[in-house]
């Protein structure tokens, strides 16, 4: 129902090319329409015009005249701007095919119902926006999303020779621009919200579109992810999922789901510019081979319907169905994940997805039993599979960590004995000591250990010590060489004109306090021979002298590789300065395929050992 995708630079002329004024004519989308407090405050209602959003795309005010974001108009190279994300919202196939096919007054009640569902879950997107601010960004606040929508009518054709199947779905392109309501000023959004909580807004939008469809006199019925229209072809749906069919096939055995989205952009064919009027043509006489056409859609709405329960009944029917669900496929489940099923179970009830949050927190309070937190989200399960589950799954998961631990603490050892340092790498501070404290291994966090090996460094007093006379920072490598070689030459003929004495030239070339110790450093700082800032930056440049990339270093990093962001730039400077990187997972895997060589030979010395001590028979031969 809703899948989201980080957008480009070229993206803003794609989208303001599909909603010209002559749309109708010339066979193009209609035209966008802006969504989002954050769109009011910034003076964006009603119809999106292209200069409007290629200009808060681009980072400047509606009007190009005022910036809005730091890096206003930079779109491409260092530094560059995260336009937005593109979170596309698509009804079922059963409903764009009887859209499709309708009047066009039935297909303006489609269109407003679908719009009406995907502004709703806009605003509950919008409810749990997050931008930051303060010292640092140590201020989270709910903020105002800008979003331009617009709907598309059509699939991607499976090849140049074939028209596209109808597809009736929205774009909602969500700016990275969040408004903050205390003060006005714009911000960077924290996307990840977009990503960890796709499926729960999908579910929403879902829910919300199933109600309206029920209001207005159709019947929805579940599938194993979505729903469809009571009364349409079976044969018809799979006529005009052809796109659907072919992703399939193309991502047939791959497990993955970043291997499954590249594969997806891999077989997309480009857009072509049809005429709507051709489009719809088309599709209607095909629809009417097939023995379905206007007529049979008003036709659905007149189906005998079921008997009406109470909202109370429906909701505890959808509760029971989607507990008993999650409880056969694991026996913990998320508040997120009873959620969507509710809400999946729901569909075509008459509950609203109001109806559906209601019900998973009064389940929650009254029933489910919490567990404690799995992977930063508390876990509940139910009274019948408590007992028996919960610490079957505990123990398995601890017996796994502890098997993980020990493996990883012999790598090191092993690693150590040939000379070499082995270093632990992960992605929070909470992590890195854990695995230190398992593993032995001296760990910091994937962004510490980046931002050290690229040579920066956060304290005040090196901040201080890396400025020259004239205020201005000094920032390449030859740089900092000279300006030291000037500090040393003008410190020591200071001292030998007896201007300052010899810890005053120390001090001021940077030679009296060098690294030793914590505990020396802290007494130095507690009998006020150094400041707190000079202590902080002794600390760390002992650090990250015992961090120190060379030849002779590995360093274990716990998660999985990839090829882009912080792991791979980490992954390149570590390269880079000589040293080795292994993975966490392939560690453990080395060092597995190490024991049970081992094993191998200490059986094979074993049967050795036995056969050399077994006597030996000695057979005489007489005539």
């Amino acid at each position: 129902m809703m899948t989201v995708g980080a957008m480009g630079a070229g993206s803003v002329s794609y989208h303001v090319g599909l909603a010209k004024e002559d749309y109708y004519t010339k066979g193009q989308e209609p035209p966008g329409v802006w969504l989002g407090t954050g769109a009011e405050q910034i003076g964006l209602s009603g119809v999106v015009k292209p200069k409007e959003l290629k200009n808060v795309f681009c980072g400047f005010s509606p009007d190009g005249k005022e910036k809005l974001v730091q890096n206003a108009g930079k779109m491409t190279g260092k530094l560059s701007r995260d336009p937005g994300w593109d979170l596309t919202f698509s009804a079922p196939k059963s409903v764009s095919i009887c859209w499709a096919i309708s009047e066009p007054e039935v297909q303006r009640i489609f269109e407003r119902a679908f719009f009406e569902a995907v502004k709703e879950t806009i605003k509950d997107i919008e409810s749990q926006t997050i931008i930051r601010k303060g010292k640092g960004g140590c201020i989270h606040e709910q903020a105002g999303l800008v979003v331009a929508t617009f709907q598309h009518s059509t699939s991607r054709a499976i090849d140049k020779h074939t028209l596209p199947d109808m597809n009736l779905h929205i774009h909602c392109l969500a700016i990275n621009m969040g408004v903050s309501p205390t003060d006005g000023k714009t911000r960077a959004i924290k996307s990840n919200l977009f990503y960890e909580k796709q499926q729960d807004f999908g579910a929403g939008c879902r829910t919300r579109f199933a109600q309206k469809l029920t209001a207005i006199g159709f019947q929805c019925e579940k599938t194993e992810h979505s729903f469809e229209l009571k009364g349409v072809p079976p044969e018809l749906i799979k006529e005009y999922s052809k796109r659907t069919e072919q992703v399939k096939a193309q991502t047939e055995g791959i497990t993955d789901k970043r291997e499954v989205e590249k594969v997806k952009l891999r077989g997309r064919t480009v857009k072509d510019s049809y005429s709507r009027e051709d489009l719809f043509s088309h599709w209607q006489s095909r629809c009417e081979e097939l023995g379905f056409n206007a007529s049979k859609v008003l036709e659905l709405t007149e189906l005998p319907r079921p008997y009406e329960r109470s909202v109370e009944i429906e909701k505890g029917r959808a509760v029971e169905a989607a507990v008993k669900k999650l409880t056969q496929e694991k026996p913990v489940f998320t508040k997120d994940e009873l959620q969507r099923a509710i809400a999946h179970e729901a569909t075509g009830s008459g509950l609203g997805f109001r109806e559906v949050i209601a019900a998973t927190k009064d389940f929650l309070q009254r029933e489910a039993i919490p567990l404690g937190e799995k992977d930063g989200r508390v876990v509940f399960t139910t009274d019948a599979t408590a007992e028996k589950e919960t610490k079957k799954l505990i123990e398995q998961e601890k017996a796994a960590e502890k098997e993980k631990a020990a493996l990883l603490r012999d790598y090191r050892k092993e690693l150590e004995k040939e000379g070499f340092k082995v270093l632990g790498c992960t992605f929070s501070k909470a992590k890195a000591k854990e695995l230190e404290e398992a593993t032995g291994l001296k760990s910091r966090t994937i962004k510490k250990a980046l931002y050290e090996l690229e040579g920066k460094d956060p304290s005040r007093y090196y901040r201080e010590i890396q400025r020259s006379q004239h205020g201005r920072t000094i920032r390449t490598k030859e740089e900092k060489e000279k300006q030291q070689t000037v500090r040393e030459v003008y410190a020591i003929y200071k001292y030998a004109t007896r201007q300052i004495s010899k810890d005053s030239m120390k001090e001021y070339i940077g030679q009296k306090h060098r690294p030793s110790s914590e505990r020396v450093h802290e007494f130095k700082y507690a009998t006020h021979q150094i400041s707190k800032a000079q202590r902080d930056f002794l600390n760390r440049e002992l650090e990250r002298e015992r961090n120190k990339i060379d030849k002779k270093t590995v360093v274990v990093i716990d998660a999985r590789p990839t090829k882009k962001g912080d792991i791979h730039k980490l992954v390149t400077e570590i390269e880079k300065k000589g040293g080795r990187v292994v993975f966490a997972d392939e560690a453990r895997e080395n060092q597995q395929e190490r024991r049970q060589v081992a094993e191998m030979m200490r059986r094979q010395q074993e049967q050795q050992r036995e056969q050399e001590l077994q006597p030996t028979h000695v057979i005489h031969h007489t005539r």
